[in-house]
């Protein structure tokens, strides 16, 4: 899914937010703020896109699919439950439904009944499924690094990853596990 770069001027208007654009953007370091979220949003949808088209000339494999199959791969016994899974990919359950049903249909997954509860579902990775999984993967990985990697030196890399932690444990509800935000040395 793509999100917008900008914020339309109404938006920001006094009807919405009780003040004008003046008042809101009042220095320099808000003006800094706000070019900051603008780039993040342009450089996530400018990556995603190419990585997605890549994927898709490369593989015949949508991202989310890949997405999911690596999930299911790295998950116990190759299975998660659909209300585990959706929240993993960030998908609604109605979206995950639907995009199981096809990769189902791919023979890229199965669903298996929850023997512990049986209105739960799991969705399984196929062996078809690894193969495309582990046949995607190193191209998966070279646009990681062309499109994203390679621009950053290692302290880059830690600045990055304390500003996006940052914002991450700021925005989690409290009652879920903070330790498990993002991997990684920190």
């Amino acid at each position: 899914m793509l999100m917008p770069t900008y914020l339309p001027e109404q938006l920001l208007s006094s009807q919405s937010v009780g003040g004008n654009i003046a008042d809101i953007m009042t220095t320099a370091s808000d003006d800094q703020k706000l070019a900051s979220w603008r780039a993040f949003l342009l450089t996530y949808n400018t990556i995603m896109r190419r990585m997605e088209q890549e994927m898709q000339d490369e593989q015949d494999l949508p991202l989310t699919w890949y997405d999911i199959l690596a999930h299911l791969d790295s998950a116990h016994r190759g299975a998660l439950r659909m209300q585990e899974l959706a929240e993993s990919v960030l998908l609604s359950r109605s979206g995950l439904t639907r995009l199981v049903d096809r990769m189902e249909r791919a023979g890229l997954v199965e669903r298996h009944p929850c023997e512990e509860d049986r209105r739960g579902t799991y969705a399984v990775i196929t062996n078809r499924g690894e193969e495309t999984l582990f046949q995607a993967m190193p191209g998966h990985i070279n646009s990681i690094n062309q499109h994203f990697l390679q621009y950053l030196d290692v302290f880059d890399a830690q600045a990055l990853l304390r500003v996006l932690t940052k914002v991450l444990v700021g925005e989690r509800p409290a009652e879920e596990p903070q330790a498990e935000l993002i991997e990684g040395d920190q």
